[in-house]
């Protein structure tokens, strides 16, 4: 009779110890993809962003000002903000002569997508163009304020699918023949 039971245990703990179990290695995810929307006190959009807002977060805005979430709504992804105050940044001083000095080099920026998929929803509507994401405008606009400002840019469009870890080892097959084609 006892063989009997640990004939019959054993598959089941097997069993127990294959059957996957799911988890997300990003904690910050909700269930339901989506995005929040910051307001300010006179519910002015301040933002958008693709993942949870809660109570006391905070959120510096692009003219330096300094925003604490008051209040946040779950069901219509909306965070309520106060306004804290202006951060104060240090005054920049240019220096010509590290300008030129950077300029006489004849070296390019290069730049490659590794997640060549990865799309923005507002403006694409998906997560996920395959081959021709959303990421490519960016780095397309990137290249074309650089060179703008006389900077030479070099943007492989090379894929590196599926979109998983592998991508990053891939995508290094890119960035050295990039190197090779285009450092002085």
């Amino acid at each position: 009779m006892k063989k009997m039971i640990n004939r019959a245990l054993i598959p089941i703990l097997l069993l127990l110890f294959l059957i996957p179990i799911p988890a997300s290695a990003d904690d910050w995810f909700e269930p339901e993809p989506g995005y929040y929307t910051l307001l300010d006190e006179n519910e002015k959009e301040l933002t958008v962003m693709g993942w949870e807002v809660s109570l006391k977060d905070e959120y510096v805005s692009s003219d330096n000002k300094h925003y604490i979430v008051t209040r946040v709504d779950s069901e219509k992804k909306t965070a309520y903000t106060r306004l804290l105050g202006e951060v104060p940044l240090p005054a920049v001083q240019t220096q010509p002569e590290s300008r030129e000095a950077a300029q006489q080099d004849k070296g390019n920026i290069l730049l490659y997508c590794t997640h060549n998929d990865e799309s923005y929803v507002p403006t694409d509507g998906k997560e996920s163009i395959k081959g021709n994401g959303g990421i490519f405008d960016v780095a397309e606009a990137l290249q074309a304020n650089l060179k703008k400002k006389g900077i030479d840019a070099v943007l492989s469009r090379d894929r590196h699918d599926p979109h998983d870890a592998g991508s990053y080892r891939r995508s290094r097959r890119t960035a050295v023949n990039l190197m090779k084609k285009n450092v002085p």
